[in-house]
């Protein structure tokens, strides 16, 4: 008899994680246990974590991990800065916060392309433009 595999796999949350960040490519590191895995995600300075621990199974513990890498003047290794973490054993929960990284990645372009954009000035059409005295 054949068990039905109701539980998360690593190449679930690899899916996942592609599916969200569209282009992008998920790593799968080796780990050294063998009731442990890792799918990584990373962005320059940002980066996506989610380790699978534990018995295979439906309450199988998840950890999603975002963070900010920033390195401290005068220092050479990174300190990473937790932005959400989340620990589950509810694929649904990974799943909402796989998309809140991406739209916080997401708010942050947008900010940064309304701080570039030009601001609108005023325009001199006809000579009634220069007299008007703004």
């Amino acid at each position: 008899m054949e068990e039905k595999d109701d539980y998360i796999k690593i190449g679930d949350v690899k899916a996942a994680l592609e599916d969200v960040f569209k282009g992008c490519t998920v790593t799968t590191p080796s780990t050294m246990g063998s009731r442990s895995f890792v799918a990584e995600l990373s962005f320059d300075e940002y980066e996506i974590r989610v380790i699978l621990s534990g018995k295979r199974g439906p309450e199988r513990d998840i950890h999603f991990r975002f963070l900010q890498k920033v390195v401290p003047s005068g220092q050479v290794r990174p300190t990473k800065l937790i932005i959400n973490e989340v620990r589950t054993t509810d694929p649904k929960e990974l799943v909402r916060a796989i998309r809140g990284a991406r739209e916080y990645l997401l708010g942050i372009v947008q900010a940064i392309n309304r701080a570039l954009k030009r601001k609108p000035g005023i325009t001199t059409t006809c000579v009634e433009d220069l007299l008007r005295g703004d």
